[in-house]
């Protein structure tokens, strides 16, 4: 690389950081083992964001052990100050608590016909913060939830039917899947929130 490329990549650099000092979205995203497959939220929920045309996202280093975020008893001061740190503007928190597959059972006609439904769930919270108003914008619940199969049995009534039971692949798949809803969700409402351009709308 020639001295003059260099110094015009330098340049550019040195203009994005002047022009978006305190503009950035800090993510902080925690996910639990789950023990189906290994969770690909934070990777996809990366790739949606990286669609910001007007705000850079700044990705918070989750294995600090003294970071206030991810964990649920933080008090508002300490987001607010970490953040301020890290010198972006809007902090958001994905704190994921549950990733996990669960069988429902509704009952169609009593002891005699039965419906069993296997199900992808990944539960947790959202929290929003305007850290240079010193604004919750929003915090909230998350749950999102995919369907995967489905039995109706006579009389039997037996959750752990071989029709019931996902193979590897299959749950692999339908956790991916989940983790893809899940984050084209969450990338509209941090959109929403955060005001951000996007491209394509």
């Amino acid at each position: 690389m020639n001295q003059r490329v260099f110094m015009t990549m330098a340049t550019v650099v040195l203009l994005a950081s002047t022009l978006f000092a305190g503009e950035g979205i800090m993510m902080s995203v925690t996910t639990p083992p789950c023990y189906w497959a290994d969770s690909h939220l934070e990777e996809i929920l990366g790739i949606d964001l990286s669609t910001i045309t007007n705000i850079p996202v700044i990705w918070l280093d989750t294995t600090d052990s003294l970071r206030p975020t991810g964990d649920p008893q933080a008090t508002f001061a300490d987001l607010t100050a970490y953040g301020r740190r890290h010198g972006g503007r809007y902090l958001v928190e994905v704190i994921i608590d549950r990733i996990d597959l669960e069988k429902r059972k509704k009952t169609v006609v009593p002891f005699l016909v039965f419906r069993y439904r296997v199900f992808a769930v990944i539960t947790g919270t959202l929290r929003i913060i305007d850290v240079e108003e010193d604004n919750l914008l929003n915090i909230r619940a998350l749950q999102f939830e995919l369907q995967a199969s489905e039995k109706v049995q006579l009389i039997d009534d037996d959750e752990d039917h071989p029709a019931l039971l996902l193979p590897a692949d299959a749950r692999m798949r339908l956790l991916r899947r989940l983790d893809e809803r899940a984050a084209g969700e969450l990338c509209m409402e941090i959109r929403r929130l955060t005001r951000g351009t996007y491209f394509g709308g």
